[in-house]
């Protein structure tokens, strides 16, 4: 643990081009398998999520799937990965889920807040509650929605600021939960605050990787998802390492 907390207490220098260069060599050395496995877990999460009532599961099922690529990558620099690797991330499910149920229970409020600036918080409760119809709350927000296109935009504006912070934040929660062996909520905020104090350079870096990911995405009509997944959790490793484990490879 000590070593963990090292990067938050002394500092740490992210480069990122090196980060890059090495997912990109450690992803080529095994393009196939990578490939395989990534298409294979979005098969089972797609399947999974299509049952009734297990929609919900999508993102808990994606995240304990998808940390196997952590836990390989790990065995690899030591040389004692194998390919079942990729089906260990069920050995931290109760950190994975946990992680996730309060990473929910963080979004909920603060999209409620967001939305409150599309719709009255009060409305939408007596909508709930069932003190309106739905044609009684379309008239009445009617009136209070003059300005609707401006509160739209800041609403659709504060939910991506809201994804986006959440997303840097506790990009290494998972890494930190199935290799630094953190209980769920130490991992979470050890992540936080670490990504914290060079927050920008995640984001910068970040936003570059979307735009690259969005476009490639439309140009192959979705094919490069299945191709840049696993490349970006091979890109989180590799920063992962640099952050946390540079002093014991």
């Amino acid at each position: 643990m000590s070593n963990l907390l090292k990067p938050l207490k002394e500092g740490y220098q992210l480069d990122v081009n090196s980060a890059i260069f090495k997912a990109w060599y450690r992803f080529k050395e095994n393009f196939f398998l990578y490939v395989l496995v990534g298409v294979l877990f979005f098969i089972v999460n797609f399947l999974i999520s299509q049952l009734p009532y297990m929609s919900f599961l999508g993102n808990f099922i994606s995240v304990i799937l998808f940390s196997g690529f952590y836990i390989y990558s790990k065995n690899k620099d030591h040389g004692r990965q194998q390919n079942l690797d990729f089906f260990q991330g069920y050995l931290n499910i109760a950190g994975l889920v946990l992680y996730q149920m309060v990473l929910m229970i963080l979004v909920v409020p603060l999209l409620m807040i967001s939305m409150s600036s599309i719709i009255p918080i009060e409305s939408f409760f007596d909508l709930l509650i069932g003190q309106v119809d739905l044609v009684s709350f379309s008239e009445q927000i009617n009136g209070e929605l003059e300005n609707v296109g401006t509160n739209i935009i800041l609403g659709i504006l504060m939910v991506i600021g809201l994804a986006v912070y959440l997303s840097i934040s506790f990009v290494f929660a998972t890494p930190l939960i199935v290799l630094g062996k953190l209980n769920f909520w130490t991992a979470m905020e050890l992540s936080r605050k670490t990504v914290g104090k060079q927050f920008f350079i995640f984001l910068f870096f970040w936003i570059a990787f979307l735009m690259f990911f969005g476009l490639a995405s439309v140009f192959t009509i979705g094919i490069a998802y299945f191709f840049i997944n696993p490349f970006m959790y091979l890109i989180i490793y590799e920063m992962y390492k640099q952050v946390f484990e540079s002093n014991e490879l």
